[in-house]
């Protein structure tokens, strides 16, 4: 198991100013969602992405990503995983967002499972 390869952050896990490093993700996806018929994907740290050493680069990366998960696979969403207010990131990418379907906030998430419980 690859546990320890987001310890420190996603950032440090891929150069997205590369673009065989981006072309190689795009394929990854491009393989889960036609190969083995998946209806979606989660992104994990969006916000850790975009504040990585190549923001830019990383920002072209997510928009590549969502505009082949859609154009490719009818009906495929893609989750962010985020912790900002960033309404980008939902945002279309006709409106110069990132053009994710929804997000999912793990900060959020917990503590609504932790009041559940109670």
């Amino acid at each position: 198991m690859a546990s320890g390869i987001f310890t420190k952050s996603i950032q440090s896990a891929f150069e997205f100013k590369e673009k065989a490093v981006r072309d190689l993700l795009l394929s990854s996806a491009n393989f889960w969602l036609e190969e083995m018929h998946i209806d979606g994907l989660r992104v994990d740290c969006v916000s850790s992405i975009l504040s990585s050493e190549y923001p830019r680069e990383a920002q072209l990366f997510l928009k590549d990503l969502n505009a082949v998960v859609h154009s490719t696979s009818k009906g495929a969403v893609t989750i962010a995983e985020d912790f900002t207010r960033s309404k980008t990131v939902t945002s279309p990418l006709w409106q110069k967002g990132l053009g994710f379907d929804m997000k999912w906030h793990v900060l959020l998430a917990s503590g609504l499972l932790k009041h559940i419980q109670k």
